[in-house]
């Protein structure tokens, strides 16, 4: 049920690009795969607001279900940065800034940044070489949807992806707005 599924909702009709039994199965396998390659480490999960929000529950929860099966990392912490990117449009800005940083130092730990979407990679770069400047173990980058064909940079490497596609439209639900609404939306859609 993932591209073109469709649900009827209050304010007309929502085409779901990704239903969330779709994202569930990506999360679990993004979890699996972080547990496997941290296994009896410490991790810091990074996320980057707002977006990342339920992402980065939901991936949270997973890892910590394998940690208390006896496998994977030893502890994972969860850490915050804000930033924007956005202007007035659906478009991003190209002039990303900090405007909260984590609240733990990086140094010497192995950091998650994660994100709902990639876009231009700007702001993914921005961020991983902040971190970067202050020392840490690691530094991997993990989001939910990257639209491959929008990005400006080759410099950023994404570690774990949910989805990873061309030609996408502009998206909403599971953390991503439409001017700050329908982030906790279970599902992602086309926001047309």
């Amino acid at each position: 049920m993932g591209l073109g599924w469709r649900v009827i909702m209050s304010d007309g009709v929502v085409r779901v690009v990704f239903h969330e039994d779709a994202i569930h199965e990506r999360v679990v396998a993004i979890a699996e795969q972080i547990s496997k390659d941290f296994a009896g480490q410490e991790i810091v999960l990074v996320g980057l607001l707002n977006g990342c929000i339920l992402f980065l529950a939901d991936l949270a929860r997973e890892i910590e279900r394998i940690r208390l099966r006896g496998e994977g990392v030893a502890s994972c912490i969860i850490d915050f940065m804000r930033l924007s990117s956005y202007g007035k449009g659906k478009t991003s800005s190209g002039q990303a800034e900090i405007q909260a940083d984590m609240q733990r130092s990086p140094e010497g730990r192995v950091i998650i940044v994660v994100d709902e979407v990639a876009e231009t990679l700007n702001t993914t770069h921005l961020v991983v070489e902040h971190i970067r400047a202050r020392d840490p173990k690691e530094v991997r980058v993990c989001v939910m949807v990257d639209k491959t064909d929008l990005h400006k940079r080759d410099d950023v490497e994404l570690h774990y992806v949910g989805f990873s596609q061309r030609n996408l439209p502009f998206l909403e639900g599971y953390g991503m707005d439409d001017k700050q609404a329908k982030r906790g939306l279970p599902h992602i859609a086309r926001c047309d």
